[in-house]
């Protein structure tokens, strides 16, 4: 779609996203890891998708092909979100494994999805964009639709026992009301306050949403820490990055002395997007990871259409919080991965649209 746009004239949209791309190339250089992390085909997949989906090169009319992807992604993820809730009393769980449904429980349901690590996110995510629809919709109808979907589709964040996904959902849905009255303080202290009243008022009504949540976080404690299930992954990122500070021990890699590795195929799991960064690109490439991340989230506040300001504020400062616990960012393969890259192009889209 994009070389067949009318106008091939190119130009950089955020290149900072270059210098990251080339850190995690000279990682690899520098540290020359096993061949069973298959790194440099995994890198080469991970450019690709960055190439394509983020504004690492851009004009308008390849800007508009990744607005339009993102918005009807959202409206997709949604769908899938509101419809993960009916799913839940319907007794259907997506989340298969050896061949077989798993049955409903704590980190085990993941309605319309594949995973629960995978609903938890795009529902919230889906409910901060539903709410945005929301307070900028004028028809009373759409509104009060708009408002019961967000809701449900917070119900399924919870249903999916990520407490990080639940946790960066209220924090966007915060940064959503705050660009909206963007200047009036007052206006979004008292949307908060009615939030939280009807919230305490309506309890007894979603408490039962939160059993999962709720048992998930006394399983870690009775092992000794809230953070028990991330704890060993955060020490590894930590003395891998001491280990090799500035290029870190290279891309999608991990040391095995410290953490698991799957060596049939490379598989890792980080635990954290910003500890994996650090770990495998060192210093330099966190520097141009959050000069990325930084520059987006002033463009996507400083876009003058109030309603995308908003909603890609907020979604953006969810992944923000979210990879402080979720380790996908540098994985070629990972659905959360590129819709955080497609993410930055639309916000880069949204931005020079008004330039």
């Amino acid at each position: 779609m994009f070389l067949f746009q009318s106008n091939l004239n190119v130009g950089w949209g955020i290149p900072t996203i270059a210098f990251f791309l080339f850190i995690c190339a000279f990682s690899l250089i520098a540290n020359d890891p096993p061949a069973y992390f298959n790194a440099w085909n995994r890198f080469f997949v991970y450019t690709l998708v960055v190439l394509i989906v983020s504004p690492l090169i851009t004009n308008m009319s390849i800007g508009k092909i990744r607005s339009q992807v993102f918005y009807y992604s959202l409206c997709t993820l949604a769908a899938l979100s509101v419809g993960s809730f009916f799913a839940y009393y319907l007794g259907i769980n997506m989340f298969v494994r050896d061949g077989s449904e798993l049955e409903i429980g704590v980190g085990t349901f993941s309605g319309l999805m594949n995973h629960s690590m995978v609903l938890g996110p795009f529902a919230a995510i889906s409910a901060v964009f539903l709410f945005g629809q929301f307070l900028f919709e004028q028809r009373r109808f759409l509104r009060f639709l708009f408002l019961c979907s967000s809701i449900f589709c917070m119900g399924a964040s919870l249903l999916a026992s990520s407490r990080i996904a639940v946790l960066a959902g209220i924090a966007s849905v915060i940064i959503l009301i705050l660009r909206y009255f963007k200047g009036n303080l007052t206006k979004s202290l008292s949307l908060f306050l009615v939030i939280i009243v009807i919230a305490t008022a309506s309890f007894p009504i979603w408490a039962p949403f939160t059993d999962f949540v709720v048992a998930k976080n006394e399983a870690n404690i009775v092992e000794g820490s809230v953070l028990y299930s991330r704890q060993r992954k955060i020490t590894a990122r930590i003395t891998e990055f001491k280990s090799s500070p500035l290029f870190g021990i290279g891309f999608c890699t991990v040391d095995p002395r410290y953490d698991v590795v799957q060596v049939s195929n490379g598989q890792i799991e980080p635990g954290s997007s910003w500890l994996a960064v650090l770990s495998m690109t060192g210093i330099l490439g966190l520097i141009a990871f959050s000069s990325v991340c930084i520059k987006a989230f002033k463009q996507a506040w400083n876009t003058k259409d109030r309603r995308k300001a908003s909603v890609l504020s907020a979604i953006l400062f969810f992944y923000l919080v979210h990879m402080l616990a979720e380790g996908y960012i540098m994985a070629p393969r990972s659905f959360l991965g590129m819709f955080f890259w497609l993410l930055i192009g639309t916000i880069n889209a949204s931005y020079l649209e008004e330039e």
